[in-house]
């Protein structure tokens, strides 16, 4: 390309040989060609590499890192990204050939938008995965924060910017800090970030589903019903209102908590009892009858082991 792209496409790649191509292919098959593909392979050990080699378009560039996470390896592609847009896709979902053209226009018409959000089908999966955005946002248009929200509409808002779905302005992008990376974060990741970015202006809602979902091809996420520690958003409260207006901080503070409740319950279930109970104390979650019954199974727990 003679000039700079308009947009650059980041995948984080880490042992999707079966998908990669599929992916890389449906974003060169976009009908808007103004696009750089920066393809961040984090240490994969099957053949992914050899696939993406084999698709031979200039427009694709494949960087090397040791295996760091999929926060770490979308935010190492958008600091080496040339365009003023990033969009994200997973090497396991794709896109259908009017994705970026929509996304872009609608950026270019409405200025004020620090990002687009499309609608995307699950397939087979769609009751489990529903197309969230028709739900919160019916009508296509610019949207300012939902600050009057509760903590279940802000959950269920974040939970419909799937990063496969979510084209954003760098400056927002770089404004909000990125994808979450402490520890090597496996698990929430682009939550973190997506509720960051919802507070720091108006967001483009398009309930069209521009990107094909594969849940049946995803292993972070959907796939794991087993968790032993807590999402960035309900392990680190403070840090997460850094840099948002304090307007929206009573919204942020309601997110939280329902993102705490969530991973309370699942941790309990997982039997990771003494860390939710740590997570139960720090965010002071539900009545007393909730404390009861913690300490009640946390006395069952340590008679147990």
């Amino acid at each position: 390309m003679n000039s700079a792209p308009a947009v650059s496409v980041i995948v984080p790649l880490y042992n999707k040989a079966d998908t990669i191509e599929r992916a890389v292919r449906s974003v060169l098959n976009q009908d808007h060609v103004s696009f750089e593909i920066v393809i961040v392979d984090d240490g994969s050990t099957d053949s992914s590499r050899a696939a993406v080699s084999s698709i031979g378009d200039p427009r694709v560039r494949v960087v090397l890192q040791a295996n760091a996470g999929p926060g770490a390896a979308r935010n190492t592609g958008a600091s080496l990204a040339n365009a003023p847009i990033l969009a994200f896709l997973d090497a396991d979902d794709e896109w259908k050939s009017n994705y970026l053209s929509a996304a872009l226009d609608a950026l270019d018409k409405n200025t004020a938008a620090v990002a687009y959000v499309c609608g995307y089908d699950a397939g087979a999966f769609r009751s489990q995965r529903p197309n969230k955005v028709v739900g919160l946002y019916p009508n296509a248009g610019l949207y300012l924060p939902p600050s009057k929200a509760d903590g279940r509409v802000l959950k269920a808002t974040v939970d419909a910017m799937h990063s496969s779905s979510v084209v954003v302005r760098k400056r927002a992008f770089d404004k909000a800090g990125g994808y979450f990376t402490e520890g090597g974060c496996r698990y929430g990741e682009d939550s973190w970030l997506w509720l960051r970015v919802l507070f720091l202006g108006s967001i483009y809602w398009d309930p069209s589903e521009r990107t094909i979902f594969h849940v049946e091809d995803s292993d972070l996420g959907f796939a794991t019903t087993s968790r032993k520690s807590a999402r960035p958003i309900s392990s680190f409260p403070s840090a997460l209102s850094e840099g948002i207006d304090a307007d929206y901080h009573a919204a942020l503070g309601r997110a939280t908590v329902r993102y705490a409740e969530l991973d309370y319950d699942i941790m309990m279930r997982s039997g990771a009892i003494p860390a939710a109970g740590l997570l139960l104390r720090q965010h002071r979650i539900g009545g007393a009858l909730r404390y009861i019954r913690h300490y009640a199974r946390a006395v069952k727990y340590r008679i147990l082991s």
